[in-house]
């Protein structure tokens, strides 16, 4: 017993003193790839993705006090409103893929009835690392 521990502290040291060098070569072609591919991502900093529509109204009271209720019911979710003829909307969240936002209306229905969840093709991609 003694030896198979002697036998596995000599070769277990010399497996970790001894060091390995991995080279990569990458190809210039893949290289370019990658570079432009870095461009463009930093210059679209937007990504597609889901909202909640906590609300739709055409009476702007009514979105501005359910936008101060949501943000005391749900500070997880940071919401914002705007106005798209006639509708004033209260969105919330920001979500990478539709289950996700659909998890998170499960919760907000308890308290909005009229929320769901809604496409947006222009979401920062902040808002999505922030969540």
């Amino acid at each position: 017993m003694i030896k198979r521990i002697f036998f596995v502290l000599i070769f277990g040291s010399i497996a970790l003193l001894s060091k390995a060098q991995i080279n990569f070569s990458e190809d210039f072609l893949i290289e370019r790839m990658m570079s432009r591919y870095v461009e463009i991502n930093q210059a679209n900093p937007t990504v597609a993705g889901w909202r909640i529509q906590v609300l739709a109204s055409t009476d702007r009271r009514k979105v501005e006090a359910a936008y101060s209720s949501f943000n005391g019911r749900f500070p997880e979710y940071p919401c914002e409103w705007g106005h798209s003829k006639p509708y004033y909307k209260l969105k919330a969240g920001a979500f990478l893929t539709r289950l996700d936002a659909i998890a998170a209306v499960k919760k907000i229905k308890k308290y909005y009835r009229t929320a769901l969840p809604t496409y947006d093709s222009h979401i920062r991609i902040q808002e999505i690392l922030s969540h």
